[in-house]
């Protein structure tokens, strides 16, 4: 778990392991909610559907047989146990899964799970709510705008910059001025060239793990489907990273009883993160 070091997340937790009032919405593949490694920790569904796939009749949110929601669930809040290592950056909140592909991402839906993001963050007013978005869609004025009217609810957006590895290459949702943009690092604070986007466009980096074919310890541990693990790699896997250490300083912030605007959340993040330019002098600026 070289990612937890790399953002000396052991050291947050002596002050702070997240509040269930906080709760992370993985919008995404699904999530195979019968893992016992997530600890239970699901907001209990109700009659929600947290389900925006066309044709499919379940609203439930579950899905065993991927593992891309599942293996990002376990980055933001798995719980270490006697059988597994997996450890989550935010093992003290809770988990809203919303499915919403299979394949490609489409506009509509992606607008319907944010319009029941909003519902849900106005049902739960006590609550503050985190949205990771681990995809691409193609820019939309009425996804911007939707995004724009989580931001006013006090919803903090967090998105994978994507894997192209290119220089301020267009990606949505993380382009979009309202949602933290992350890219990826590997082990000892390198930047993962090989397939992380990179420019004026990437708010900040995170573990995501190199990439580099043979040597996997330097790429990520997480959940797979089937309660096995994986070694996984890619800005997908960076974002939760930011957007459970976002839950932390947030939860450490609602304790005190001060509520941060998704702003300042951002604020709190980048200006206490590490310059990397001596360990990338390649990617300098």
């Amino acid at each position: 778990m070289w990612n937890l070091d790399l953002i000396r997340c052991r050291e947050a937790w002596e002050i702070e392991r997240g509040s269930p009032d906080v709760v992370i919405v993985v919008a995404d593949q699904g999530v195979n909610l019968r893992d016992t490694r997530l600890g239970g920790k699901f907001v209990n569904r109700g009659d929600r559907d947290w389900n925006f796939i066309n044709g499919q009749t379940n609203s439930s949110p579950e899905d065993v047989a991927r593992h891309h929601g599942t293996a990002i669930s376990g980055v933001i809040s798995a719980v270490p146990s006697a059988s597994s290592v997996i450890a989550g950056v935010a093992p003290g909140c809770l988990l809203v899964p919303m499915k919403l592909y299979q394949g490609s991402l489409s506009s509509i839906t992606l607008r319907k799970c944010l319009d029941e993001i909003m519902n849900l963050a106005q049902s739960m007013s006590d609550t503050r709510v985190v949205v990771n978005m681990s995809f691409n869609v193609d820019d939309c004025e009425t996804v911007e705008a939707k995004l724009w009217s989580c931001v006013q609810l006090g919803i903090v957006l967090v998105a994978s910059a994507g894997n192209l590895a290119e220089t301020d290459a267009r990606h949505f949702p993380s382009d979009y001025d309202t949602v933290i943009s992350v890219g990826a690092l590997g082990p000892d604070y390198q930047f993962a060239a090989e397939y992380s986007n990179r420019g004026q466009r990437i708010d900040i980096c995170a573990p995501g793990g190199l990439g580099i074919k043979g040597d996997p310890e330097q790429d990520l541990l997480t959940l797979d489907s089937g309660d096995r693990t994986r070694r996984a790699y890619g800005t997908s896997y960076a974002a939760p990273h930011v957007a459970a250490a976002a839950a932390l300083v947030i939860s450490r912030k609602l304790r005190s009883g001060q509520v941060l605007a998704p702003q300042e959340v951002r604020e709190v993040l980048v200006s206490s993160a590490r310059n990397i330019d001596a360990e990338n002098p390649a990617f300098v600026g």
